[in-house]
């Protein structure tokens, strides 16, 4: 199963906003939801949150999440195969 992080601090630092601090003066969020968002401590964002920050980021809002496949294991990919064999 894939989970979808954060991409918060990657994405501002490529922007300029060097830590959690400037972003909260830059997007006028508070400092502790921005050094959570930063260290993809957060696992929600308000839509609000969001457009704000693609406000001062200059991007969309998928520039800031990312997907991550899940790996799996080999026995479970054994059964994927065995299974779609039959």
């Amino acid at each position: 199963m894939s989970t979808v992080r954060l991409n918060v601090s990657e994405a501002s630092q490529a922007r300029g906003v060097e830590n959690p601090f400037q972003l909260s003066k830059q997007a006028k969020i508070g400092y502790a939801l921005a050094h959570k968002l930063w260290n993809a401590q957060s696992s929600q964002v308000s839509l609000a949150t969001m457009a704000k920050l693609c406000d001062v980021l200059d991007c969309e809002p998928g520039d800031l999440l990312v997907r991550e496949r899940a790996k799996s294991s080999p026995a479970k990919a054994r059964a994927r195969k065995s299974s779609s064999r039959k």
